[in-house]
């Protein structure tokens, strides 16, 4: 499952194994828990560290908007009119629609959203995400 992942004391988004600079990087192990990787290519050594303190994996929710851009697990989006967060419910991703908070939807049972082949949706727009417009969820 595609990842990536946030640096909550830098508050910015690091790098993961698909990044061109190999000697840091991020993995998900057989348990589920974030590890940060360390290569230190002079000595042929590998560092590994439980990150689950300081960085939160965020989950690709294989959902692309109006725009072409992916969505993940923490995106804010706007779909009909609304203004919400995606969120990962019950194995589902999905989301609580404003005036209806006791009733989760999720994409791949919502009725009225379409879908094409590589999962393109053009009702829904990403207009920012949690992790760096906190501000948008007031």
């Amino acid at each position: 499952m595609k990842f990536k992942v946030w640096d909550k004391d830098g508050r910015r988004w690091k790098k993961t194994k698909d990044a061109d600079d190999q000697r840091e990087y991020f993995l998900i192990n057989s348990d589920g828990k974030l590890m940060q990787v360390f290569d230190a290519f002079r000595r042929n050594e590998t560092y590994i560290d439980y990150a689950f303190e300081r960085y939160t994996p965020v989950f690709s929710a294989e959902i692309i908007d109006k725009n072409g851009v992916e969505l993940f697990k923490g995106d804010l989006i706007k779909i009909f009119s609304n203004i919400t967060e995606i969120t990962l419910y019950n194995g589902c991703f999905g989301y609580w629609p404003q005036g209806l908070e006791w009733k989760f939807l999720a994409f791949g049972s919502h009725d009225h959203l379409k879908f094409d082949k590589i999962g393109k949706c053009d009702e829904i727009e990403k207009i920012g995400s949690k992790y760096e417009n906190p501000e948008l969820l007031k």
